[in-house]
């Protein structure tokens, strides 16, 4: 009778995981290969959009999802993502992925997210006021990703734009006003000191007289998103004997600066409050409160650039 015996396989197993790993790698190759030549397209970044995430004392987040087209039939690895954010030149934040799989044959989105930090809103609003309320948003990055080492494609992912605010337009006016006793021509007003703690806004008032006053207090605030950023009476006790300028200083406590800018962000960059100056006067004798600016304001940013 004829035995049978079990056929030895060709190659041993090792050997043929072995072979079928080379027969992988050279498809990866072929295909590389290809991408350079012209005859399969490179990875291609086809969107960048931008949003707001987590807003708290601490920071102020962005999202970025990057649209990353990979036209290869194995998964992509992301080498690096760095991101870094600057406003007026202040760097305020960095970021990094937390999301960064790239499927074969698709469309992937990359999260990334950049955290402002809200400790150096304060630095930033210095700038601000210090460029006359205008802010440039700079933030720069880059996603690189990287094939089995042999090659690597690189992407930016830089976008700038500009915050600007109207906080000034608010205090001044250049129509005469009428009181008991006295005319005010103008009033104009313009940014002074400014530094960790306060916020200096100094004030010019054109006093049209005909018999001496004097000038006792000054009452004030500013007020934005229900948060009062100034908020002050100060004695003055100046006497006016003709018609002259006069002039003042209102300062907003920096203190309630980040506060704001949380209240901004969350309100979809928008702000709107009031300005309320108004000094006392003393004429023939008597005391009288007036209403120099009791005034609404309001702006909106657009600080992502949507």
């Amino acid at each position: 009778m004829r035995l049978f015996t079990k056929r030895k396989p060709k190659y041993p197993l090792h050997q043929s995981n072995f072979m079928k790993m080379e027969r992988l790698i050279l498809v990866v190759l072929i295909f590389i290969t290809l991408a350079f030549s012209g005859c399969i397209s490179k990875p291609e970044l086809r969107y960048v959009k931008n949003n707001w995430g987590s807003v708290n004392e601490a920071y102020t987040e962005i999202i970025t999802k990057a649209g990353v087209y990979n036209p290869l039939p194995i998964p992509l690895p992301i080498k690096d993502i760095k991101t870094e954010i600057f406003k007026n030149e202040i760097k305020m934040g960095q970021g990094s992925a937390i999301k960064a799989d790239i499927g074969a044959n698709t469309v992937s989105d990359v999260i990334i997210s950049t955290k402002i930090n809200n400790e150096k809103i304060v630095d930033w609003w210095i700038s601000h006021v210090k460029n006359n309320e205008i802010t440039n948003v700079d933030v720069k990055g880059d996603l690189i990703i990287d094939i089995l080492g042999i090659t690597q494609f690189g992407y930016p992912l830089d976008f700038k734009s500009q915050i600007k605010t109207q906080i000034l337009d608010a205090i001044g006016f250049k129509e005469p006003k009428g009181f008991s006793g006295f005319f005010i021509e103008g009033m104009s007003s313009e940014w002074g000191e400014a530094n960790k703690d306060y916020t200096e806004i100094k004030i010019n008032v054109k006093f049209k007289i005909s018999s001496p006053i004097r000038i006792v207090k000054l009452r004030y605030y500013i007020e934005l998103n229900d948060i009062k950023l100034a908020d002050g009476v100060d004695s003055v006790n100046k006497n006016i004997e003709s018609s002259r300028d006069v002039e003042f200083s209102i300062y907003i406590n920096n203190n309630k600066i980040p506060k704001w800018w949380v209240s901004h962000i969350k309100n979809g960059e928008k702000s709107v409050g009031k300005v309320v100056i108004k000094p006392t006067i003393e004429i023939a004798g008597k005391e009288l409160e007036i209403a120099l600016i009791e005034q609404p304001i309001s702006f909106e940013t657009n600080m992502l650039g949507d």
